[in-house]
């Protein structure tokens, strides 16, 4: 590998210019595997009942105008309610059935009658107090800031030994 001196800050700007495509290749590619790493983070740290929520995290990377060039996301409708929480509201006939059934898989050895009693205690304190945050994800930000900061630095280290 060949090592050159720059001197200058102007020499600086003229080499950084002529790798510039590389050295943005190498940022998206430590962006993509800082997503990825991302995702694996907070499967392992969501909330878990039957998976759907972990299985419904995305990564994902591209350019914008606005710079943003990764996200990690989660498809579930109810993501942000786990996340963020809920004010007090009501729940409606869906709700109140996916709730019997969560009911039943964690108080199985419950008669039917201390389910539905269960189920009908849950839905009145969603009623007066709503559902309280996880904050999970705003709690990982620090370790994926970490994580998609140390494998950028990578492909870039990685790029600057293949290009000399």
């Amino acid at each position: 590998m060949a090592i050159e001196k720059i001197t200058s800050t102007s020499q600086l700007a003229k080499r950084l210019k002529l790798r510039r495509h590389q050295i943005r290749e190498a940022v998206m590619a430590g962006a993509r595997r800082g997503a990825r790493g991302a995702r694996a983070v907070l499967v392992i740290r969501s909330p878990k009942d039957r998976g759907n929520f972990k299985a419904a995290w995305r990564s994902k990377s591209f350019l914008r105008k606005s710079g943003e060039i990764a996200r990690v996301s989660n498809d579930a409708p109810y993501a942000g309610i786990i996340e963020r929480g809920a004010r007090p509201h009501g729940v409606n006939k869906e709700g109140r059935e996916a709730l019997f059934h969560w009911v039943r898989r964690h108080f199985s050895d419950s008669t039917e009658e201390e389910q539905i009693g269960i189920t009908y205690a849950i839905i009145n304190k969603i009623r007066l107090k709503g559902q309280k945050p996880t904050l999970f994800v705003r709690k990982s930000l620090p370790d994926l800031r970490k994580l998609l900061t140390m494998e950028t630095e990578r492909a870039l280290k990685q790029q600057a030994g293949r290009t000399g």
